[in-house]
């Protein structure tokens, strides 16, 4: 039995017009290889169909996570595949209910696209009966069921699997202009720059080292940032004190929006007064702003950060010579 990856495109994407949607389905495509390939995961056939995208490969439960963490996914689900005989598709669906499915109720979902001799509902009611016939610990619960045996068939092939993993949606990276993203010690300003990632935006990550040493926090959230965009290019600015350092990494993103050839900075700011203070320099992107603190927290363990607590932030406009400062910075990959 083949193994692969079912790979569903984002919501979003798929309102967009013909020829943008396909252009956007092919960005994640190609994300989605070069980090398979990076993680040295073997693809052996790829299909694709409109929002679905397939990958054949043997460590499809490895890939399925993976490719969970592209922008412009929904979701994915690691699956096993046949043809799209019946006969076939009811034997493979009894072997994997018998192996995955414990005491309890079930249900067969089938969806089905393309020309057979039979109807998604033909294939739930005869695999179901078959499923009860070989396991008695068994019973049917259409509504509610403990288990789901889902079945997608798509032309000549069905493929069978047992769960969703959620993906981000959104866009995929490149569809917009980047952006200076500001990461410190706070989980939420990870969470600023993954939701301008989010929207299809490549982000060049700005953080201060403080006497030869990026805080270790802050290399964490790094860390966690990279792992939803391959070759992060983090922009270091080098200072000896601690003092004003809030001050001195916005200044310092602002000033560098020409050289760096960006369209603006993202920063975790969420106080109104502290925004006005830069309202009248370059633009400043503050997803944040505004917003509940229960859905930073939904996104804040959705991105793998943990709970999100209220944090507090102070900062100063204070005279700074900034040109000294930026004209020491020095570029690393992550």
């Amino acid at each position: 039995m083949k193994k692969a990856v079912l790979i569903r495109m984002g919501g979003e994407i798929g309102i967009k017009s013909s020829f943008v949607r396909r252009y956007y389905e092919s960005l994640v495509e190609k994300h989605i290889i070069e980090l398979l390939k990076a993680n040295e995961i073997k693809i052996d056939n790829l299909l694709k169909a409109p929002g679905r995208l397939y990958i054949f490969t043997e460590e499809n439960e490895r890939a399925a996570l993976l490719s969970s963490r592209i922008f412009g996914v929904s979701s994915t689900s690691p699956c096993f595949v046949s043809s799209s005989d019946k006969n076939e598709i009811i034997e493979i669906g009894i072997d994997l209910a018998i192996k995955n499915f414990k005491k309890g109720n079930f249900a067969i979902r089938c969806d089905r696209s393309g020309i057979h001799p039979y109807k998604s509902k033909d294939i739930e009611i005869e695999l179901g009966r078959e499923i009860l016939k070989r396991m008695n610990n068994l019973t049917v619960n259409l509504d509610n069921p403990d288990q789901v045996l889902y079945i997608e068939i798509r032309d000549e092939n069905a493929y069978f699997y047992f769960n969703f993993i959620k993906g981000p949606d959104g866009f995929p990276i490149g569809t917009q202009e980047p952006l200076i993203g500001i990461i410190n010690e706070k989980k939420s300003s990870v969470i600023s720059s993954w939701c301008i990632m989010r929207r299809g935006v490549p982000i060049k990550a700005l953080v201060i080292e403080i006497n030869g040493e990026i805080p270790y926090e802050v290399k964490n959230n790094l860390k966690k940032l990279s792992e939803w965009m391959r070759k992060l290019e983090v922009i270091v600015i080098p200072i000896k004190e601690i003092n004003n350092k809030r001050t001195i990494e916005i200044l310092s993103a602002i000033n560098l929006i020409e050289r760096e050839k960006v369209e603006g900075v993202i920063s975790n700011i969420k106080n109104i007064e502290i925004f006005k203070k830069f309202s009248k320099k370059p633009p400043l992107f503050l997803p944040l702003l505004g917003l509940d603190n229960e859905i930073i927290d939904e996104w804040s363990r959705f991105i793998g950060l943990g709970p999100y607590e209220e944090e507090n932030d102070i900062i100063d406009l204070i005279e700074i010579n900034i040109k000294d400062i930026i004209s020491k910075a020095y570029k690393i990959i992550i």
